[in-house]
């Protein structure tokens, strides 16, 4: 009976906090990154994938590193959100560290990183909307995020979809 019990809540652990694939309502959702699927991690003794850097009354950083093939370096995606509200809830454009609004106390700063090129310095649109689910639980859903390199090749990267997963 203790050996059934302790499977249900791994599964039901895993189930709640990655970003992964899947038709259902309880989904936690599926994040893509030019349209190829940013596979998320969930957080355990050996490595943070998911860590809520800075928890403040009115500011809080996010990092969510993908988790890679054995051998392959991870891509990470880093969210400062700043507003004036009691809650973080709510739908915020995305700007560079260069180009945040001083005027607009709501917004959020985002990048994308991979091992060899920075996304973010340089022109980046879109909307993230982010609604708190408790216990250090967030559903993030990314709205046409696009990043710009900062090289000056013009590439970008497009988050779309969404993920919920619980941060360290």
């Amino acid at each position: 009976m203790k050996l059934k019990s302790v499977l249900i809540i791994l599964i039901l652990g895993s189930t709640l906090t990655n970003c992964s694939s899947g038709d259902s309502a309880s989904d936690s959702g599926t994040l893509f990154v030019n349209g190829s699927i940013f596979k998320t991690g969930t957080n355990n003794a050996n490595k943070i994938y998911n860590d809520l850097i800075e928890d403040g009354t009115h500011r809080k950083i996010f990092s969510i590193i993908e988790k890679p093939e054995e051998g392959v370096e991870p891509n990470v995606i880093e969210l400062d959100f700043n507003y004036e509200g009691s809650s973080v809830d709510g739908t915020y454009t995305v700007y560079s560290s260069a180009d945040y609004p001083i005027a607009d106390p709501n917004f959020v700063v985002g990048d994308y990183n991979t091992p060899s090129l920075y996304f973010g310095d340089d022109a980046v649109s879109g909307t993230i909307k982010i609604t708190t689910l408790g216990n250090k639980q967030f559903k993030l859903e990314f709205s046409n995020a696009t990043f710009t390199a900062n090289d000056g090749s013009g590439m970008t990267r497009t988050i779309t979809g969404f993920c919920q997963p619980v941060f360290f």
